[in-house]
């Protein structure tokens, strides 16, 4: 099936395919079921918008009986515009068969960025996303969403931002 392309379930493991990610599958879909899980994009809906200068807010939309990673959020900027701060909803604690005690989020999530920059960089660079998400028995594939920043006023210049950057 085209649409979960990277999840699989133990029934999906030829005989001898012993790979470090097939093993880990097989550990995770404990549960027995059969059916597949969704796909990424449509298991976690993510809105993105600017509430100030310089700090852009998160939000996700999670499916039923999938949760997000919320230690496995990983922002990346490009050379002259620095994640300045960051701040995460916190999540509840669960036992992961392959990541142990862990944080996750389910229903709904939230995180929120302090990003600064020289206004010229910020208008040809992009925000990108990348979360680790389960659910149903499987990990799914990382999710990726690139959001541009060509409206983003940033919230200080980079001298500001080495400042507090620790």
């Amino acid at each position: 099936m085209a649409d979960n392309v990277g999840a699989r379930s133990p029934g999906d493991v030829a005989a001898g395919d012993n790979s470090l990610g097939d093993r880990f599958l097989s550990i995770f879909n404990s549960s027995g079921t059969s059916a597949g899980p969704l796909p990424v994009e449509e298991v976690f809906q993510l809105d993105t918008r600017v509430v100030a200068p310089g700090v852009f807010e998160l939000n996700w939309s999670i499916h039923d009986d999938y949760y997000l990673y919320r230690d496995h959020l990983k922002f990346t900027l490009p050379e002259g515009v620095q994640l300045v701060e960051s701040w995460r909803q916190v999540g509840v604690t669960k036992d992961d068969p392959l990541f142990g005690k862990v944080d996750v989020w389910t229903g709904q999530a939230a995180a929120a960025l302090l990003i600064g920059a020289d206004a010229e960089v910020v208008g040809n660079a992009s925000l990108e996303i990348t979360y680790q998400a389960a659910g149903k028995g499987y990990l799914l594939p990382a999710g990726n969403r690139v959001r541009p920043l060509i409206y983003f006023t940033p919230g200080c210049g980079p001298e500001l931002a080495r400042r507090y950057a620790t």
